[in-house]
């Protein structure tokens, strides 16, 4: 089945549905956030209510974007009367958007349909739309859009390219490509406010967020057997530390720009008794290496989860 029947049918289910819901990744990123909001507001523009479950709060600096009230951690919206279509973005599985417990107790009848970029998807869905070549859920939903003739206002596509800009890195990662370009430029003509993304989006590191990465700097440390630089940010780093995972992501993708070295590695100590790792590469498939550890992501931009901390032995890092 190609694309675009794909996009139809799945069209077709939206539109036939009686009460749609949305469900977008634990910690959301601009991807997931942008695509759900972009569907939020075109449905929400024809009269229909159009709920977006997320397990965790939404980053507050995405209230710029369209219908951000539509975000909610309440799961009793998977049990409201009438919820018949259950649409699930940039999540390559149910236990990733952190819905496979709810699953569980849904009724048989309500469709599941998964929109997706990630080529480690599970292809969980009754309708799969997932496209590994995309540079983002974002392109996806907007490609959608094109198969479907809906027309793309200036809400959608603010909340498109922020997508497309937050998993191309501002297009300085290897998921930049023709396609991805030239939607972002279509999403411009389209009257999206890359104004207020640069503002909210780019220009939000805080006085805080930055001392972190100086801590994680101060950390870095290079292993040339395996051309990988590794940074570690303990708990105690993260403390009083507002919307830390962006703060982790960020000092990710700034080794990323900057190092001539083939995978990156951020590992970072959670309150919880884990260790959470965010891998960036430009050329290696570092989806591979955290879909082994029981993570997964993309081929540039992967993270998994360990229980246990860290601590140095023998002069290197290691989860013990």
């Amino acid at each position: 089945m190609t694309q675009e029947i794909t996009s139809q049918r799945i069209f077709s289910r939206i539109m036939g549905a009686k009460s749609p819901l949305f469900v977008i990744h634990k910690k959301p990123d601009g991807d997931a956030i942008g695509s759900a909001l972009a569907l939020a507001h075109w449905l929400e523009e024809s009269g229909r209510p159009a709920p977006v479950f997320c397990r965790d709060p939404a980053p507050g600096h995405y209230d710029f974007l369209p219908r951000f009230g539509n975000i909610t951690a309440d799961e009793e919206i998977f049990f409201q009367p009438g919820v018949d279509l259950i649409v699930v973005l940039d999540s390559g599985d149910a236990m990733y958007a952190g819905v496979q417990e709810i699953f569980a107790r849904l009724s048989p009848e309500i469709t599941v349909i998964n929109i997706d970029h990630h080529p480690t998807n599970q292809h969980y869905g009754e309708l799969n739309l997932v496209d590994a070549g995309a540079s983002s859920t974002a392109e996806v939903i907007y490609n959608f859009f094109v198969h479907n003739g809906v027309r793309v206002d200036k809400y959608m596509a603010t909340a498109l390219l922020s997508g497309i800009l937050t998993d191309t890195t501002n297009f300085t990662n290897p998921a930049t490509t023709v396609s991805s370009m030239s939607a972002a430029s279509d999403l411009v003509g389209l009257g999206a406010r890359a104004n207020d993304i640069s503002k909210y989006l780019l220009k939000n590191k805080s006085i805080d967020a930055l001392r972190l990465w100086g801590r994680a700097l101060a950390r870095l440390e290079e292993n040339k057997r395996f051309n990988m630089a590794i940074a570690v940010i303990k708990r105690e780093d993260l403390a009083g530390i507002e919307a830390e995972a962006e703060a982790v992501e960020g000092v990710a993708n700034f080794l990323n720009a900057l190092l001539n070295v083939k995978l990156v590695m951020v590992l970072r100590e959670t309150e919880d008794g884990y260790v959470k790792g965010s891998m960036r590469s430009t050329d290696a498939d570092v989806s591979l290496l955290a879909k082994a550890m029981g993570g997964g992501g993309h081929k540039k931009a992967a993270g998994f989860s360990v229980r246990g901390r860290l601590d140095k032995i023998n002069g290197q890092w290691t989860v013990v």
